[in-house]
């Protein structure tokens, strides 16, 4: 039996792709630095003093998703380390107290604070610390987190010496605030948006009268289904608010995206490198439901064959290099990257470029690159 039209069958997402690439104004350049002896994605990722830290995280080893391949998490630490502008990525002794993939990072440049993650069967509970001590790297267990939390992103607040947390909980957008001198927990206001569990950066930046912390994409599910963000929410620690900033919108149209790669730069920017709009993902989502709503027949045979090639014949993630100016609340790009940028990692403001350790490259596949993007001057000062 020939499969019906996919266009027909799966509704079309609201929100549109991102427009075609027209020119490249050759303010970023994108280089690999260095690469891993196999690609993560959903690892722990921060800068602990000399080094870049990249710690647990994910992969399909053996079979992709589609061949019914296993994720396997690890528990494995790697150092990414510079000497005399060369770059280079070693497996250290120490580990994690155990495998853990999927999980969000705050580092304040010396310890990374590690939040949530899954072992592929339960959700971490534990806060741990990565850093060094003398010349070791050491993990500790530092806290554990509030009952029925799940993280999804975090902050390190250098002013406050806490970090900023958003998940979900019981339903909704959560956000906690964790102190690091006293280790205090603190439950704030939560994003006031559907629930937003999963791909959303959360960066730290000047708005022009305060420190504000900002949300940007992502998705997650309701009663509703599958749902993708296209906003940018400001939330202000001085008077606990939140408020929609802006749709992300590129050439004047709305576009969605999630698991991008973000960092603050200069005194009001937030450099956004690459992600996933989600339409095609979508598209995964709704054939993989069919699947299991439909009984064996050759219909489901070619539902399966038509998923399996959907994740074959991906074309990559986002390859555009944005930036967000949280002071005028637009958008500009800034750049078309030759290499794939890969999406669920998280990105290490170091100097005036930043680091883009490993992730996924294709749905199911890792990608080994270590990849450096430059900032433009004009937007780190």
């Amino acid at each position: 039996m020939k499969i019906p039209n996919l266009h027909i069958l799966i509704p079309a997402v609201s929100t549109l792709l991102l427009p075609a690439f027209i020119s490249c104004s050759g303010e970023c350049s994108v280089t690999g630095i260095a690469s891993m002896p196999s690609g993560v994605a959903g690892a722990f990722i921060g800068k602990a003093d000399r080094s870049i830290i990249i710690a647990g995280g994910s992969d399909f080893p053996d079979k992709k998703p589609w061949e019914g391949g296993e994720k396997v998490y690890y528990d494995r630490i790697y150092e990414l380390t510079s000497s005399d502008g060369k770059w280079a990525c070693s497996l250290s002794d120490t580990r994690l107290p155990s495998a853990i993939g999927g999980g969000c990072t705050a580092s304040d440049g010396t310890t990374l604070y590690c939040f949530g993650g899954s072992d592929g069967q339960s959700l971490n509970r534990t806060v741990y610390t990565i850093g060094y001590a003398a010349d070791s790297l050491q993990v500790d267990s530092i806290s554990v987190l509030p009952d029925s939390f799940i993280p999804a992103a975090a902050v390190f607040i250098r002013s406050e010496e806490a970090c900023y947390i958003h998940g979900t909980e019981n339903g909704g957008n959560s956000l906690y605030r964790y102190s690091v001198p006293s280790g205090n927990w603190t439950r704030l206001a939560g994003c006031p948006d559907r629930p937003i569990s999963e791909g959303s950066p959360l960066v730290c930046q000047y708005n022009g009268k305060d420190e504000a912390l900002y949300l940007i994409g992502g998705r997650g599910t309701d009663s509703s289904g599958l749902y993708l963000s296209s906003a940018v929410w400001e939330y202000v620690p001085a008077n606990g608010k939140w408020e929609k900033k802006c749709d992300m919108t590129i050439e004047g149209r709305t576009a969605t995206l999630m698991y991008s790669s973000a960092v603050p730069s200069g005194s009001g920017h937030i450099i956004v490198a690459g992600g996933d709009d989600g339409i095609e993902f979508s598209r995964r989502v709704k054939l993989d439901e069919m699947i299991k709503s439909t009984p064996e027949s050759p219909l489901r045979d070619s539902l399966k064959t038509a998923l399996a090639e959907a994740n074959i014949n991906h074309a990559g993630f986002c390859d555009r290099i944005f930036s967000y100016n949280t002071i005028t609340g637009k958008w500009a790009e800034l750049g078309l990257s030759a290499i794939p940028l890969p999406v669920v990692t998280t990105a290490v403001l170091e100097d005036n470029a930043i680091i883009i350790p490993s992730g996924e490259i294709h749905p199911g596949v890792r990608g080994r690159d270590i990849l450096m993007v430059s900032i433009p001057e004009s937007i780190c000062n």
